[in-house]
């Protein structure tokens, strides 16, 4: 006999909104709003008045906030809750510091009660995501989750990470809140979820955040549509599931979003899991369905297998009576595209053997092939997940099959998909999958239809709707208002164009960004594509993230770079997921012997600034009459051994920068810098025109009291571009201190000059400005420890920083101790740079002191601490006297 759940819903209206969706087998013991954990796990307060308000719910509110009573509440009903919902949506309020040493909760219902006015003196606030704030809750949260491991509650509890909507079920913005949007409140949600999480509370995560437009309470960002509640009515089924004590039926509430989408059942029931070993049965069908156009199977006892000889197809294999539509297609002459009852008989050498197959029980959807390559990758390893977007996972584990380029190795697991593959999928809210590396027979497999084949026209409307759709509800209504030219990585040779940077230096005249996807996280790159009105490139794997939108309404110029019949089946391929599509033929191919040059193209000039002007009317023809081939200075690439054009077009900085997904702030001087709440965040202080160089930073926030200054040598200026954030991706990925990174902008005065050591010129003194500009991030972050991170001429800089910042740590790795020791033709072209009026080094060093000798360096920081470390490998920067520069007596090492 099943029973009704008893819940506690101790949150806002999102936990209780979700408790209307539960149905009849659910109890509401107690709801406790408006009462912060800070508020809650600090002591009672008497009240100085009683509250005033309409409502006696808010009273009682009010007066349980500042007695603190929901302890008592779990204390007194633990035997009764058979499960605990929380959220944290009213911890946004922040809370006010009462006389006697408690908290309250800053809610609406508290300023208005007349409580705070019968106070003695208006009590001190603390702001939400303050320090301070996160550090009275981290220490409400230990005492809390005692409290629900001592009562036996927490593995009955479910935490609500209650994202807020960025936009409506109707596509149009969400309202703000207090003047934020949803993703700077989300932002700061994630450091105190992760305290919870972290402490061992099962959390769900609202992934699919959409307000509802006919909400009971109105338009919020935390007022969802009923899509939303029916996830978290999910989670809350899989916590009750789990519990043996308690029997009952399934949640009942909205049914999941199925557009116009149907289930034929053509079994009585999923076969029971069974424990066997190896060889399983035949496959069969279980189940099928459909989502409009497309189609989708569940199998019972489904071979699936990675590479094996002489069998040309990886994935599900075909039986009698499977569908058509189970083998996994590839753009290849010989495929069919893969519509119902259009299969032939398979080709294969033998058929797969399931008897070496191991048996893997349980239910799982699968995913596909991992491509190595992108644009198949992004084409067809995604062209099975409209059924996820449209149905939902239903608590299957997703399965992936790694291409047979990749599956030729002993093993291959998740871990070893590139980060960029992973980061497609997790775009996708796909969660770790199991990748197949051996064969297996799967107890129960969901398999959909493919619904987009690369090189190919076949592209299934339902499937673009749900990832459009998708897309529209993760990042909310497109701007299309930015223009960008796509480049290929300076760093590769591979399928460049001659002309490229010739174009993006003319384009950039015109408001177009020059960016390579390649260097950017996948998020930014699809937030990049999706947001511009008009895209130029040469053709490559990055326009297929324009099939990851679903549609859009961008104006795309390819520069042709394949070979005609190539070039046809890729315009098939985008075609349907943009607006205005072109294609501008190339003058020349060379098919290089070099491998790292292939496919060199040649554009033609008139060609191209002709279609350029016919493509985007405000790119205006050019004046002067081009010669026939596009032309620009050539260099020799000494790694590359290949012919590259470079272009050293000064480009500002967007308000964005894409590159290294960081906002822009411009500032006057160093003294009107101003720290955000943003993680990334791109300082750029102007010259002033006063002769000095501009100052430009990426500072990378943490909830740390340390900070991390990285700063660069020597630059190959035909590999990097400027500015370089040097170890921006490895610190940022595994370091939780506060992270800083300084470009050296001499290196902009000249496009060869390679290494400058952040010196300045003879008007600017570089070091001194970059030490104020740290010192006043450091007092602004609240960091009490300062290390200065730096190899060779970026060592020496670490060393001349940590001289004017007393107390910092200086890690110089290798690094020069005297300029005019190191490279002749290194400090020769820095001085004709930046001192130009010196006959020589000796003659800076006794001019500018700032350009210190060892000796001086040393004996200058007795408060700094200097760690000074010399890879052997390093032997030239050992023979440059890094270690003579540390005396006996000279500072602490």
């Amino acid at each position: 006999m099943t029973q009704r759940v008893r819940a506690l819903l101790y949150g806002s209206c999102v936990s209780r909104d979700a408790f209307q969706h539960l149905g009849g087998g659910y109890e509401l013991l107690q709801y406790v709003a408006r009462q912060s954990l800070i508020s809650a796990m600090s002591p009672a307060a008497v009240l100085p008045a009683q509250p005033s308000l309409v409502s006696p719910f808010q009273e009682r509110m009010v007066r349980d906030d500042v007695a603190s009573t929901a302890p008592s509440v779990l204390l007194d009903r633990a035997d009764d809750i058979d499960l605990l919902v929380l959220d944290l949506v009213d911890e946004r309020l922040g809370v006010v510091v009462l006389p006697e040493g408690g908290y309250a909760t800053r809610s609406q219902e508290l300023l208005d009660s007349g409580v705070l006015e019968a106070l003695s003196a208006p009590p001190r606030r603390i702001d939400f995501g303050e320090a301070q704030h996160l550090a009275l809750f981290t220490e409400a949260a230990s005492r809390f989750v005692d409290l629900l491991r001592d009562t036996g509650l927490l593995a009955r509890t479910l935490l609500v990470d209650a994202t807020f909507a960025a936009v409506t079920e109707s596509g149009v913005r969400a309202p703000l809140w207090r003047g934020q949007p949803a993703e700077a409140w989300n932002r700061r949600y994630r450091a105190y979820v992760e305290v919870l999480r972290d402490a061992g509370i099962r959390t769900h995560t609202v992934e699919h955040a959409v307000a509802g437009d006919a909400h009971r309470w109105g338009p919020a960002a935390f007022h969802y549509a009923p899509t939303v509640y029916t996830e978290i009515v999910r989670a809350i089924g899989t916590v009750i599931s789990e519990r043996s004590d308690v029997q009952q039926d399934p949640p009942v509430g909205p049914a999941p979003y199925h557009p116009s989408g149907r289930h034929t059942d053509t079994a009585d029931a999923r076969p029971a899991q069974r424990a066997r070993g190896e060889g399983a049965g035949m496959s069969s069908v279980t189940r099928t369905g459909e989502h409009r156009e497309l189609h989708f199977a569940v199998l019972a006892d489904a071979l699936v297998h990675p590479h094996v000889p002489g069998i040309p197809r990886l994935g599900v294999a075909e039986f009698p009576g499977a569908p058509s539509f189970l083998p996994d297609l590839r753009h290849s002459p010989e495929r069919q595209a893969p519509i119902p009852g259009s299969q032939p008989e398979a080709k294969a050498d033998h058929e797969p053997d399931s008897s070496r197959a191991t048996y893997l029980p349980g239910r799982y959807y699968y995913l596909g092939t991992a491509d190595r390559h992108f644009g198949h990758f992004a084409v067809e390893s995604t062209s099975r997940l409209w059924h996820l977007l449209a149905f939902g996972l239903d608590g299957r584990t997703p399965l992936l099959v790694p291409h047979r380029l990749l599956s030729q190795v002993d093993s291959f697991g998740w871990e070893d998909l590139k980060g960029w593959q992973r980061d497609l999928l997790a775009e996708f809210g796909v969660p770790e999958p199991v990748v197949v590396s051996d064969p297996v027979v799967v107890e129960d497999l969901l398999v959909p239809q493919q619904g987009a084949l690369l090189f190919s026209d076949y592209h299934a409307p339902a499937h673009q709707d749900l990832f459009y759709r998708h897309d529209t509800d993760r990042r909310g209504i497109r701007r299309s208002d930015r223009k960008f030219f796509l480049r290929r990585p300076v760093t590769r040779g591979k399928g460049r164009v001659a002309g490229e940077d010739y174009l993006a230096g003319y384009l950039g005249g015109f408001g177009y960004e020059t960016v390579a996807p390649e260097e950017f996280p996948v998020a930014d790159q699809l937030a990049m594509v999706r947001d511009a009105s008009h895209v130029v490139g040469a053709q490559g794997s990055a326009f297929h993230l324009f099939n990851l939108l679903g549609r859009s309404r961008t104006d795309v110029l390819l520069l042709q770079r394949l070979s005609d019949f190539s070039s046809a089946a890729f315009v098939k391929t985008l075609k349907p997921y943009v607006g205005r599509l072109e294609l501008c033929p190339p003058s020349t191919r060379l098919a290089s012997t070099f491998s790292s040059a292939q496919d060199l193209t040649f554009l033609d000039t008139r060609e191209t600034l002709q279609r350029l002007a016919g493509f985007d009317p405000a790119v205006a023809p050019r004046s002067v009459r081009p010669r026939g081939l596009l032309r620009g200075r050539c260099r020799r690439s000494r790694r590359l051994g290949e012919s590259r054009l470079m272009d050293h077009t000064v480009v500002t900085p967007p308000e964005r920068d894409l590159r290294h997904g960081a906002a822009v702030h411009r500032w006057d001087a160093v003294d009107s810098v101003r720290v955000s709440d943003e993680d990334r965040q791109r300082h750029v202080v102007a010259s002033g025109g006063s002769g000095h160089l501009p100052l430009d930073g990426l500072l990378v926030r943490r909830n740390s009291d340390a900070l991390v200054v990285s700063l660069h040598g020597a630059l190959e200026r035909s590999l990097y571009e400027l500015p370089r954030f040097e170890r921006l991706t490895t610190l940022a990925a595994g370091r939780a201190e506060n992270l800083l990174f300084l470009a050296d902008t001499t290196l902009g005065l000249r496009s060869d000059l390679n290494l400058a050591w952040y010196v300045g010129t003879e008007s600017d003194n570089l070091t001194a400005r970059y030490a104020k500009y740290i010192a006043s991030l450091a007092e602004q972050t609240g960091v009490r420890r300062l290390v200065l991170v730096g190899i060779s001429g970026g060592g020496f800089a670490a060393l001349a920083l940590s001289h004017m910042l007393p107390g910092s740590v200086a890690l110089a790795i290798s690094p020069q101790t005297r300029i005019g020791v190191y490279e002749e033709w290194a400090y020769e072209r820095f001085i004709e740079t930046a001192f130009p009026a010196a006959a020589s080094y000796e003659e800076v060093e006794a001019s500018f002191p700032r350009a210190p000798r060892p000796p001086v360096l040393v004996r200058a920081s007795p408060a700094a601490q200097l760690v000074l470390v010399r890879p052997e490998l390093w032997r030239r920067h050992a023979r440059r006297a890094a270690f003579p520069a540390v005396r006996p007596g000279a500072g602490r090492r």
